[in-house]
């Protein structure tokens, strides 16, 4: 079964990203091997079954590239700078926004414009877009300040379903169980009923939290239903008691900064909880990656990105990897020596593929997660308890393509090729 991404996080959206349309960078229109005209990255997202990307540039052009080399799928140039992009739950469509008045339905197979929604009269950027979990419809949202709402469309007549004015929606997440919507202004958290279109309840800031930058950035639902965390401008992360609308726990990915000139910020692209939930990682804009023992508070993950300035960033369905866009301002030697070695053919100064938690934990959890028989999940877990990460890929690789998700199997592979290079 596959596992939909139900979270959307927000793109850092300012003058800084209207800024790179004159930033030389490298552009990715493929997976596979491919020269292509510089660009930056501002829109990523993986596809529900993990097989594809879409990737959307500041020239407005969005992108559906193939990890089997297939030839990469071209949408039509649909805004200024592309800034949101969310694959139905399907991936028969592809969902895609920016600066401009509208946001886009796409055939993802062939990439023909399905449908567009006229968002807002004026001409400004989309905050969010959201697929609804049954693909029926699709929420919108838009930073306008004549008019600020939110939306949720149908998608077969481009109706509006429901709306509820005044309010700019940033981060988005589905409860586990699909009967809420959590959605973020700037320092708050709303929670919608998803068949009523509802405010049931809110998580309401902390006294001061706006004065120091907890302007929310990302959400991620814990599966129990029970926490959640979210990300803010300010580089830190705090697991908020649902129930009790308290903080469990707080983390810092990075210290605090304002915009300077080389625009990089500490804030938080997207987040998620990994292995079972006692583990989480963040990105942060400024190319840092971070996770953390949930319980202990230890920093378990302190790594640098390629990409100095990152805009968008997506979790694999399965949560092994992470897709990186931003921009490479002023790249280092080490830097561009890494994109002319990148053998993957990425280059890394704009778009990147990490592992998110390379960890035994980890790969415990996406190998439960992944379906397979009874004798191939024991086999391969025999070998993680054994740390035999070569053993684990030799028994992997010999499974018949149907026993697992291609998605689920390219995790698998990936965290366990990073697990191996930490052995040596």
């Amino acid at each position: 079964m596959y596992i939909f991404n139900r979270t959307v996080n927000v793109n850092i959206i300012t003058a800084a990203l209207l800024t790179m349309l004159i930033v030389p960078s490298i552009a990715i229109k493929s997976l596979a091997q491919e020269e292509t005209p510089p660009q930056t990255v501002s829109a990523v997202a993986w596809s529900p079954n993990g097989e594809r990307i879409a990737i959307g540039d500041v020239s407005g052009s969005l992108v559906i590239s193939n990890f089997d080399n297939s030839p990469p799928i071209t949408l039509t140039e649909q805004a200024a700078i592309t800034t949101r992009v969310d694959w139905s739950p399907d991936g028969a469509l592809l969902a895609s926004g920016g600066y401009g008045d509208s946001v886009s339905i796409w055939d993802t197979t062939n990439g023909n414009l399905v449908r567009t929604f006229s968002i807002s009269e004026e001409n400004i950027v989309a905050t969010l877009v959201l697929w609804s979990l049954d693909a029926q419809s699709i929420f919108t949202s838009s930073a306008t300040n004549t008019a600020p709402s939110l939306r949720e469309w149908d998608v077969r007549d481009g109706t509006i379903r429901h709306e509820l004015s005044g309010f700019e929606a940033y981060a988005a997440t589905w409860s586990p169980d699909g009967q809420m919507l959590a959605v973020s202004g700037l320092v708050q958290i709303t929670f919608i009923d998803s068949a009523t279109f509802t405010q049931q309840n809110r998580l309401e800031p902390e006294q001061g939290d706006f004065d120091n930058r907890y302007q929310i950035s990302s959400l991620d639902w814990a599966t129990d239903g029970q926490t959640m965390a979210v990300g803010y401008l300010n580089g830190q992360v705090r697991i908020w008691d649902l129930a009790r609308h308290r903080i469990l726990h707080t983390f810092q990915a990075n210290e605090s900064v304002s915009r300077t000139s080389n625009y990089r910020t500490s804030s938080i692209i997207a987040l998620r909880y990994m292995a079972d939930e006692t583990r989480l990682v963040s990105v942060s804009e400024d190319g840092t990656l971070r996770g953390w023992d949930i319980t202990t508070g230890e920093v378990i993950i302190n790594q640098d990105l390629a990409i100095p300035v990152v805009y968008s960033a997506d979790f694999s369905p399965w949560g092994g990897q992470i897709v990186v866009g931003g921009t490479p301002i002023a790249p280092t030697d080490s830097q561009v020596a890494m994109t002319e070695s990148n053998t993957t053919g990425l280059p890394t100064n704009t778009l990147e593929i990490v592992v998110a938690d390379p960890s035994a934990e980890t790969l415990q959890a996406i190998t439960d997660a992944c379906g397979l028989a009874s004798a191939a999940d024991q086999a391969l877990t025999a070998e993680i308890s054994a740390q035999d990460y070569v053993g684990f890929t030799t028994q992997l690789e010999a499974l018949p393509e149907n026993a697992l998700p291609p998605g689920c199997r390219a995790d698998l592979l990936a965290v366990a090729a990073a697990l191996d290079a930490q052995g040596e």
